[in-house]
């Protein structure tokens, strides 16, 4: 669910430069 992809979100945030990387950006949601 939404609390899972939020979840994810933040971890990404540390793997990642760029929060959005793997994921669309929240304009396309």
């Amino acid at each position: 669910g939404l609390d899972n992809y939020l979840s994810v979100k933040q971890v990404t945030e540390y793997i990642s430069d760029d929060p959005w990387g793997w994921y669309p950006s929240p304009s396309k949601l």
